[in-house]
């Protein structure tokens, strides 16, 4: 993982996704599928960890250690914007919608929004479409990830003690039994169970799974300046990014595009000499993955608030307005927040650290078992109109169109 144009061009990757993602969001034409943004965050994020563990794989502190520079990195960003989210809620919207909100925060800070959302509307419904955090099902998906992975290397360095050289071939075999059942299971479930298949871990391990055997091959492979794989793999993401939209069946085979695609940029990110790289590596595309993160926290809540004031459809005014502020929050974020946090500019120590963590959890928890009192008092169900932000939103409790009609996270 020294490499620093491979870097350069993962980062950039990033970028791209993130880009696809926001202009899904705001429902952008020709962009309907730019929700396959995700499934390419799933594969880098495998390649990423399994990099970062692969070297330190007999390090006795390799799961602390893990967990610390993970919390460093995501921690920060996702408790203000959680709480942002939070406040907004208690203080402009009513009742029942507050309560909707302090569900999925709970769920949301626990690392567990994607059981919620698979239970409580799924990802093109609804009954989602006002939700800020229903984007947060990625990041549970993620989290729980770490701790499959994290258990996995417990029971891979218990079993292989004495022979630690064999370590990283036995995770090869296991990751590869996962990643094969998750993608089976996946292609079974889009039919059988589409709410399940789109948002738990069972049915989504897979792309993970292809991004961590490409690390531990890449660990073995010789790099090739020719090697054209950045290029192909541009190719089927833009196809599912400009072709799929919300009557695709999905995941099933269809993430097989994005995934495929992901894998293959990653796999030739080695050779500079790549168009595709060049492109990705550019400062534009490198900024956009250095603040994809926060990016990707800030910019569905700020559609949905936007939404909600404006409740017509959005101009195009407006939605530029959007992606800029967009980027702006989450510079912010990734550099007033994240940052100081990843490079122990403050709370040096893992104690500390752990002990704000909790802490903050903790302190989102009682703010999302917060209640105010509700002056307006019929249920949403009794009331002629919903009003947020002092206007009418949808009479009867239905979504306006421009809400029944924006792509989803």
């Amino acid at each position: 993982m020294k490499d620093f144009e491979r870097i350069r061009s993962i980062d950039g990757l990033r970028g791209l996704s993130i880009l696809l993602v926001l202009l899904c969001h705001l429902g952008i034409p020709g962009f309907s599928g730019g929700f396959v943004g995700v499934d390419v965050f799933f594969v880098i994020s495998g390649f990423v960890i399994t990099g970062s563990l692969y070297p330190h794989l007999c390090d006795p502190d390799l799961i602390a250690s893990f967990y610390e520079r993970r919390i460093r990195r995501l921690l920060p960003s996702l408790l203000v914007t959680v709480s942002i989210c939070c406040l907004a809620f208690l203080l402009l919207y009513e009742a029942d919608q507050r309560a909707n909100l302090a569900m999925s925060t709970a769920f949301a800070i626990l690392g567990l929004s994607n059981f919620y959302f698979s239970h409580n509307g799924g990802y093109f419904d609804d009954t989602s479409l006002d939700n800020p955090l229903i984007h947060t099902w990625s990041l549970a998906v993620e989290e729980q990830f770490y701790v499959l992975f994290t258990i996995l290397l417990i029971l891979a360095r218990m079993a292989y003690l004495r022979e630690p050289k064999t370590l990283p071939r036995a995770l090869v075999v296991w990751m590869t039994i996962g990643t094969v059942l998750s993608l089976a299971l996946s292609l079974y479930l889009s039919k059988a169970n589409a709410r399940f298949s789109y948002f738990l871990l069972p049915t989504r391990f897979w792309e993970i799974g292809v991004g961590s055997l490409l690390c531990f091959a890449r660990e073995r492979a010789e790099p090739r300046d020719g090697f054209p794989a950045p290029m192909l793999g541009l190719i089927p993401i833009f196809i599912a990014a400009c072709c799929f939209n919300e009557n695709t069946p999905y995941p099933s085979f269809y993430a097989l595009l994005p995934a495929v695609g992901a894998a293959l940029i990653i796999a030739g990110s080695r050779n500079p000499r790549s168009l595709a790289n060049k492109f990705l590596s550019s400062a534009p595309m490198f900024f956009l993955g250095t603040i994809s993160y926060a990016f990707y926290l800030v910019h569905w809540p700020l559609i949905v608030f936007a939404q909600d004031y404006v409740v017509t459809d959005l101009s195009v005014a407006q939605k530029i307005s959007i992606g800029v502020a967009s980027v702006v929050v989450a510079t912010l974020l990734t550099f007033l927040f994240e940052v100081p946090f990843r490079k122990r500019w403050i709370l040096k120590s893992r104690r500390s650290l752990f002990a704000f963590s909790g802490a903050g959890i903790v302190s989102i928890l009682a703010l999302a078992a917060l209640r105010l009192p509700d002056e307006q008092a019929p249920a949403l169900q009794q009331r002629p109109e919903r009003r947020v932000f002092g206007r009418s939103v949808d009479p009867g409790g239905e979504f306006p169109p421009a809400r029944r009609n924006r792509r989803f996270p």
